[in-house]
């Protein structure tokens, strides 16, 4: 179980730190990468500009730009040079209006055409997936800069920037950062390895049921009262697990549910208006309408008033039908929530001989109608349990008057309760009914299953519950026709000095 725990420990640690890491690593690669296009296009723009100036500086005749830009060695050295010093940069060149190239970095491409390449621009406005799957393709985008000669343009300065030299920028800036995720793994990682003893020995202690707490017979502070030392971590656990079903889904049902018996009722004032009598003043309708009349004198309405009294009659009875349904779904649905909402357990010393007798007096008239009698067999100096008197006393109560159902005929109910070892008191709640049939054994405490037909499904599913949330253990044997027994096993209450 150490290995086991300490195994989830660790997986979980890394997945979490896996999970930050990667979250933050593709918030900064996006980071990075509209960081490395919009530096690459500053830089663009930056030595377009230069080589603008320069041209501008060298042609003093646009119909004669051509010769002036290929005779001036400077501009060739420094469109030479944006290959070897510029960021990305995979040529520079000069073209024409016609697009046809005057100066290039590759001085053999000069005289050819320059079909131009997407702007950078566009990828930079674009989202930070576009502008990533931008960077990871094998593509030159381009920045311009027009070249005007007073108001008449004469050509272009593009500058192309290659996406393979400048994801070699975005790898070499990553670098750090991947390097910094290893080490915020390892460093999760040891850290859980060292803690995970010391986080995990509570647990340990008390599957082991050693004692974490003062040594009995101890009250440090000197005020007598009874302490409990409890498993809180696993019934943490198990109150998770029960919590697994949704229990929201219980709201949604009772808000039409609620809507419905609103719309009954107001039926059912639409239909007590129908058959009241119609008011009449001399013998003509309130209304100043006259009745049609029989040959006979009989009002026609009179003839048809006990078909639809017996339509009314019968409409009565389908709406008692509706409402009875409707309040049998509602019991059931607030005893599911009532089920996936249980109580904070406030843990104290209860002794079982108390509780026991509790219950006796509790069920005792059910008892005597049923002609079953009580036996208690539950020595008083047996250790206290650790529980929410409340919870249990429900939970045994429960027990009992499932017993008393199951002997209609009369029978013996015994609740005998030992000590046991591992810190524990096992109780055991005996009749001599009908018993289980051994189809039903497996499924009674599912929440709804019931064996009678007025049985709600809930007592023993509740029961099931209590016991879970104590750190306990249930099982149940039954032989038909000999009867049925139920045995718990609870934790005792750790160091009760008094």
């Amino acid at each position: 179980m150490l290995i086991t725990l300490r195994a989830r420990q660790l997986t979980g640690v890394a997945l979490i730190v896996l999970l930050a890491t990667a979250l933050v690593g593709t918030v900064h690669l996006f980071s990075l990468v509209g960081v490395v296009l919009n530096d690459a296009e500053a830089h663009g723009q930056l030595l377009a500009r230069a080589i603008f100036q320069r041209a501008r500086d060298v042609v003093t005749d646009g119909r004669a730009a051509g010769d002036a830009l290929r005779r001036d060695r400077a501009l060739r050295t420094l469109l030479a040079s944006s290959i070897a010093y510029g960021r990305g940069v995979s040529y520079a060149t000069i073209v024409d209006t016609e697009g046809t190239i005057l100066l290039h970095s590759f001085p053999g491409r000069e005289g050819s055409g320059h079909v131009a390449d997407a702007p950078l621009a566009t990828v930079i406005a674009g989202g930070p997936i576009a502008r990533l799957r931008a960077i990871y393709s094998e593509q030159t985008y381009a920045v311009e800069e027009s070249l005007t000669l007073g108001e008449t343009p004469f050509g272009a300065v593009r500058i192309g920037l290659s996406t393979v030299l400048l994801r070699e920028e975005l790898s070499d800036a990553l670098r750090p950062a991947a390097l910094a995720t290893l080490v915020a793994l390892a460093l999760a990682l040891v850290l859980a390895a060292g803690l995970s003893p010391w986080v995990l020995r509570p647990i340990h202690a008390l599957r082991d049921g050693q004692d974490l707490a003062e040594p009995a017979g101890t009250d440090p502070e000197g005020t007598g009262a009874a302490t409990v030392d409890t498993p809180s971590a696993e019934s943490v656990r198990r109150l998770a697990a029960l919590a697994r079903p949704l229990a929201g889904v219980a709201h949604e049902v009772k808000n039409p549910l609620n809507a419905m018996t609103i719309h009954l009722e107001l039926i059912r004032q639409k239909l007590a208006g129908l058959a009241g009598p119609t008011a009449t003043v001399g013998g003509s309708s309130i209304l100043g309408i006259s009745e049609p009349t029989d040959a006979d004198g009989t009002s026609a309405a009179s003839a048809d008033a006990a078909p639809r009294d017996d339509d009314l009659r019968s409409a009565r009875e389908h709406l008692d039908v509706l409402e009875e349904e409707i309040k049998r779904l509602d019991e059931i649905i607030q005893g599911f929530v009532r089920f996936m909402r249980p109580p904070d357990l406030r843990l104290e010393p209860v002794a079982i001989d108390g509780l026991a007798h509790e219950v006796r007096a509790l069920i005792a008239p059910e008892a005597e109608r049923a002609g079953v009698a009580i036996e208690i067999d539950c020595p008083p100096a047996l250790p206290a349990l650790a529980a929410d008197h409340a919870l249990l006393q429900q939970a045994f109560l429960n027990l009992a008057l499932n017993a008393c159902q199951a002997m209609p005929s009369g029978g013996t109910l015994r609740i005998r309760a030992r000590a046991a070892a591992g810190r524990r008191v096992h109780v055991t709640v005996e009749d001599t009914g009908e018993g289980i049939p051994p189809e039903q054994l497996e499924r009674i405490f599912d929440l709804y299953y019931t064996s009678r037909a007025d049985g709600s499904g809930l007592g023993l599913a509740m029961v099931h519950m209590a016991v879970q949330l104590h750190g306990g253990e249930i099982d149940v044997e039954s032989t038909a026709g000999v009867g049925t027994r139920f045995r718990l096993a609870l934790p005792q209450a750790y160091n009760i000095v008094t």
